[in-house]
């Protein structure tokens, strides 16, 4: 149907662990899906492989062809838009979304004036590194596996001056301090003194708005969500 209606534009699909069934596309699949040739010249595939590092057992993982390096075989790079994100495997607010394409098809969603406004949550370089770094035995929210990158205030300058955009608002919510409070509790309690932890909760708990405050108010907090604005 699709080599041969060009009024079929394009195709929505999840090809590892799809909803309801867990299938993942085999290789040959994927190799005839990168192989199409469309009747429209603007079909696209959307490529939501939303769930590419959800795998439950590290030792009995699907694995899913890489669609690009075989649609570049049949001179069909500017076919497939790719999305994924770590959505699942974080916290909430804590995680991260990704589009991959061919340059062209990125240039022409970079070049769209209909997108104005981008709004963005991500992880910052923050106290929490500092602390988890020197903690390994804490569980490690910020710098363990959930966070596949980390930001500071000159990187997200740099991704906006890259799209063309700017940062035009931003809010800095951490959760630095309840991290902190969460560590030292748990380790007091497992040190046998849960007196002594309830204790410190009646007397930190009080603290916890005033504390992130301050790393908020200093840029050096665990979260920014920022708008930027196409220039």
């Amino acid at each position: 149907l699709v080599a041969e209606d060009d009024s079929i534009k394009g195709i929505w699909c999840v090809p590892k662990y799809s909803n309801p069934q867990g299938i993942t596309y085999s290789d040959e699949t994927v190799k005839r899906f990168a192989a199409l040739k469309p009747a429209a010249k603007d079909f696209r595939v959307f490529w939501d492989n939303a769930y590419a590092i959800h795998d439950l057992y590290e030792d009995d993982k699907d694995e899913l062809l890489e669609i690009f390096a075989e649609c570049k075989k049949h001179n069909n790079e500017n076919m497939v838009y790719e999305f994924c994100s770590t959505s699942k495997v974080s916290f909430a607010g804590g995680g991260i979304s990704a589009i991959a394409a061919s340059i062209e098809n990125i240039d022409a969603i970079k070049q769209n004036s209909n997108i104005q406004y981008v709004y963005a949550s991500v992880p910052m370089f923050s106290f929490s590194c500092a602390f988890e770094a020197a903690n390994q035995e804490c569980y490690n929210r910020h710098m363990g596996g959930t966070h596949t990158h980390l930001f500071t205030n000159e990187s997200i300058r740099y991704m906006a001056e890259k799209m063309g955009f700017s940062v035009e608002y931003e809010w800095r919510f951490g959760s630095d301090i309840n991290d902190l409070y969460r560590f030292l509790r748990v380790s007091i309690e497992k040190n046998g003194s849960a007196e002594f932890a309830d204790y410190f909760a009646e007397k930190f708990v009080p603290l916890l708005d005033r504390l992130q405050n301050v790393l908020d108010e200093s840029d050096f907090s665990s979260e920014l969500h920022f708008i930027l604005k196409r220039k």
